[in-house]
C-alpha cells in the first residue's frame, strides 16, 4: 500500500478535464442534425461516453504512480472476455465495459451507462456476479452513469444482491427521455462533487495495490 498522490490541486486538474471532455462531447453530439441514422449517432456517442470518462480518470490517477505502476488504459470488455466454468463444466466468457488492471492485474470492472435504468442495473449485477463467482472473488465491480433513470426501490433491490461495490451517477435529477442532455434546452452540468468522488475511489484503488519501491 502507498500514500496517495492525489492533492487538491491535481485532483482539480483532472476534474476540469474530465468536465472539458464531456461539454466537448456532448456540443459534437448536439451538432447532429438530419442526415441517415441521426438517431444511431446520437445513441453510439452518448453510450461511449460513459466508457471514456470512466477511462480518462482511470489513466489520469495512473500517471500519478506511473513510476511504480505502468499506466494503461482500461481494456474494451469484450476484448478481454474471462472464461467461467461452473461445477458441470459448461462454460460462459463473461465481461463487462472497461477492465482496468494494475501492473497486470485485473483489479476493477466498471459497466458505463449514459443514464442507468433498472434493467441495465440488474443486467450489470448479473455480470458482476459471473466475474465475481467463477473469475475472482476479490475483483471490485462498479457502475458509472451520467445519468438516473432506476426507480430507487429497484436500484436498492439489485444491491442487495450484493455483486455491485459501488455506483457512481455524475449529474443531478432524474432523466427524461422527453429531455435528452445534449439537447441545448435540457443540458445537464456534472456535479463535480460526484465526479471527485469517483476520482477518490480510483485513488484509493491505486493505494491500495501498489507497494513502494
Amino acid at each position: 500500500m502507498v500514500k496517495t498522490r492525489l492533492t487538491n490541486i491535481n485532483k482539480n486538474k483532472i476534474i476540469k478535464k474530465i468536465n472539458s471532455f464531456y461539454i466537448s462531447t456532448i456540443k459534437n453530439v448536439s451538432q447532429f442534425s438530419g442526415g441517415n441514422n441521426t438517431g444511431g449517432k446520437i445513441r453510439q456517442s452518448m453510450g461511449e461516453l460513459g466508457e471514456e470518462l470512466a477511462g480518462l480518470t482511470w489513466l489520469e490517477i495512473a500517471k500519478l504512480y506511473s513510476d511504480i505502476s505502468k499506466p494503461v488504459e482500461p481494456i474494451k470488455g469484450e476484448k478481454d472476455r474471462k472464461r467461467c466454468v461452473n461445477k458441470k463444466g459448461n462454460t460462459y466468457d463473461a465481461h463487462v465495459d472497461k477492465h482496468c488492471y494494475i501492473n497486470d492485474k485485473f483489479i476493477l470492472a466498471i459497466e458505463s451507462k449514459s443514464y442507468l435504468d433498472s434493467c441495465y442495473y440488474a443486467r450489470a449485477s448479473s455480470d458482476f456476479r459471473l466475474l465475481k463467482e467463477y473469475y475472482d472473488r476479490n475483483l471490485i465491480c462498479v457502475v458509472l452513469s451520467i445519468e438516473n433513470a432506476a426507480k430507487e426501490s429497484s436500484k436498492k433491490f439489485v444491491e442487495d444482491e450484493g455483486w455491485i461495490d459501488g455506483t457512481f451517477i455524475l449529474t443531478d435529477g432524474k432523466r427524461s427521455s422527453a429531455k435528452p442532455i445534449w439537447n441545448k434546452d435540457f443540458y445537464k452540468k456534472l456535479n463535480h462533487d460526484k465526479v471527485g468522488e469517483f476520482v477518490d475511489f480510483i485513488d484509493e484503488l491505486f493505494c491500495k495495490h501498489l507497494k513502494s519501491k
